[in-house]
């Protein structure tokens, strides 16, 4: 099982990136989880008690903590060494 989190403040972003990966493992076999988080504090209450995270979706520019910061302390705070972050913005300065 391929565990994943989108964190995104747009659910339009969201829902495609989902749709994306869905299309993925159904092309692949591929057996999927995947949770989606409108914000930075949520995604991070989450990991606190889920640490089997395979993948994140995670935006830089979020309303509440930014994206970068959010990955400083999952690596640093929660020690998750293991996940794999996907740094994403529809923002294109940061492209």
């Amino acid at each position: 099982m391929f565990r994943v989190l989108i964190c995104d403040d747009e659910m339009p972003t969201c829902n495609y990136i989902e749709q994306v990966l869905l299309n993925y493992g159904q092309e692949k076999n591929l057996s999927m989880t995947i949770d989606v988080f409108l914000s930075g504090k949520t995604l991070l209450e989450y990991m606190k008690e889920n640490n089997d995270i395979d993948m994140i979706f995670l935006d830089i520019q979020l309303p509440d903590v930014d994206g970068a910061q959010i990955g400083k302390l999952i690596r640093d705070e929660l020690q998750n060494e293991a996940v794999q972050i996907v740094y994403i913005s529809s923002k294109e300065n940061y492209a």
